[in-house]
């Protein structure tokens, strides 16, 4: 995992595809001076999969929507 900043161009999963981080951040409303204090988390693949403070992709959704789940993929040997 990797924890960093929002940069330009970031997309994130949802339900109905990917949508750029920047509409996102614009959609829940954050000022721009949090976008870029914003912490995000992306897996080993470069996909954006929890920003602090607003939500997880759609990938990563537990049957309670206030718990946040990380799937591991153990196919490496």
């Amino acid at each position: 995992l990797i924890i960093r900043s929002s940069h330009n161009g970031d997309r994130i999963q949802m339900s109905f595809g990917k949508k750029k981080l920047s509409r996102y951040f614009i959609d829940h409303k954050v000022a721009l001076s949090k976008r870029l204090k914003t912490i995000v988390v992306e897996n080993q693949f470069h996909e954006i999969i929890f920003v602090s403070g607003i939500g997880k992709s759609h990938s990563h959704l537990a049957t309670k929507a206030y718990y946040f789940v990380l799937k591991c993929d153990n196919t490496e040997a």
